[in-house]
């Protein structure tokens, strides 16, 4: 994922937007960034696994100049994208 990528989730998540695991599966199948089907527990403990290898310093720098007030992002920590992953929402 791209920093722009966190910011995005980040958006959806606090909009309670869901996630429509079907239709993500079927784009990984297209990309080949996975080769069968997921369920919701195994997404997100693929996605928690991501976020605990994230430079999210580097990320911060990335995207700062993007962001009106970059302080926002004082936030961006592991910790911080594992508790928004656990706010995921799912829709089938």
């Amino acid at each position: 994922m791209k920093e722009r990528d966190w910011f995005d989730f980040e958006w959806y998540i606090r909009r309670r937007v869901p996630l429509h695991l079907h239709h993500f599966v079927e784009r990984a199948l297209q990309t080949r960034d996975i080769d069968g089907s997921l369920i919701f527990a195994d997404f997100l403990a693929c996605l928690q696994a991501c976020i605990q290898t994230v430079d999210f310093e580097q990320a911060k720098l990335d995207i700062a100049r993007f962001v009106p007030d970059p302080a926002v992002l004082d936030v961006w920590t592991p910790h911080y994208f594992l508790e928004l992953s656990r706010r995921l929402v799912f829709s089938e």
